[in-house]
């Protein structure tokens, strides 16, 4: 140790380049959950890969015929243009995005999830949320009427229009904005995905936050108060001939006019309206990425049998937290 800083003689190096081929490499592999018996299988293949390799170039089969090798070095071989995400992409929550620089967007999961209800009353009483029909009405009242001096929260409801279209939902977003400072594609952008599923990865519900934007003159998200909601749901319908893509949000409010003094994050609670959670049907284009919440715990203990998919209705208290990435960071502490 004194003589090499390293425990029994042995490079640090070494066992740093070892433990990268045959644990983080296979980790990166695997869809991340319960991911053990996917690493041991990946450095199987990876072993027999390599021993077929050293028989096929004992054989002479490697060796590449001239004219081949001319072609390829004429007509070298373009890398493949992605432009949909790929099934890695939507099992792992954050993936570099290749190409140039482009504004902040947010795309819905192509899949539509057949087993629930189409009809809009159906799709409410399965996921026990009665507002649901009222706030797609008002929702449309605001699109069909974008110069109005009154919100659709606050007309009658007999004013708004009448909905019986299909209803389709979908279990997953993906965010992708620009994040140089993150790992992130040769633009700088990185694509960052947002859940809203009753089971995810056949285990707990997961239903995310985010950051929502409502003025879509600004592509940058506001954050003199930041404005953060809880996905409920994520839908789409078509309605007079229009797709509209969709999110049922459950609002959160900031607690005081500024950051936390001790530790500088915003502070939020859910939003009430007469005693009644705060929601809104939005688009999905007002969505500018997800957001990560930490419960303020304070001094009681916390129950044993807590998990964490629980703690967004344990709790009644959170802070955003802006240590989550380099994006957060300078999202958050922006002025």
């Amino acid at each position: 140790m004194w003589e090499f800083a390293a425990p029994n003689g042995l490079c640090s190096s070494i066992t740093e380049a070892k433990h990268i081929k045959a644990v983080k490499e296979p980790w990166r592999r695997s869809s991340r959950n319960e991911a053990l018996g996917q690493m041991l299988l990946t450095n199987e293949a990876l072993d027999k890969l390599a021993a077929s390799r050293v028989d096929f170039a004992s054989r002479e089969m490697l060796n590449m015929p001239s004219l081949a090798a001319s072609f390829v070095a004429l007509y070298p071989t373009e890398p493949p243009q992605v432009d949909e995400p790929s099934a890695d992409e939507w099992i792992n929550d954050a993936v570099p995005v290749p190409g140039p620089t482009v504004h902040a967007y947010v795309t819905m999961a192509i899949t539509k999830q057949h087993r629930h209800s189409q009809r809009i009353v159906g799709l409410a009483a399965e996921i026990n949320q009665p507002e649901l029909p009222a706030l797609v009405r008002r929702f449309l009242y605001n699109e069909l009427h974008p110069h109005s001096d009154l919100h659709g929260s606050r007309i009658s409801l007999d004013s708004c229009p009448p909905f019986n279209e299909k209803i389709f939902v979908h279990y997953s977003a993906a965010a992708t904005f620009y994040a140089p400072s993150d790992p992130s594609g040769i633009g700088g952008m990185r694509r960052k995905h947002i859940r809203a599923t009753p089971s995810w990865r056949k285990k707990e519900p997961r239903f995310d936050c985010v950051f929502v934007n409502m003025d879509p003159a600004k592509n940058r998200l506001h954050v003199h108060k930041p404005l953060v909601a809880r996905i409920l749901l994520f839908f789409s319908f078509s309605y007079h001939a229009k797709r509209y893509l969709c999110a049922l949000v459950r609002w959160f409010e900031p607690v005081g006019d500024q950051p936390d003094e001790d530790t500088g994050m915003w502070m939020v609670r859910p939003a009430l309206r007469e005693g009644e959670p705060s929601m809104a049907v939005i688009r999905l284009d007002r969505i500018y990425r997800a957001a990560h919440l930490i419960p303020v715990f304070g001094r009681k203990p916390i129950p044993e049998g807590l998990q964490a998919y629980h703690s967004l209705d344990a709790f009644q208290t959170f802070y955003i937290n802006k240590f989550a990435d380099h994006h957060a960071f300078e999202l958050l502490s922006s002025r």
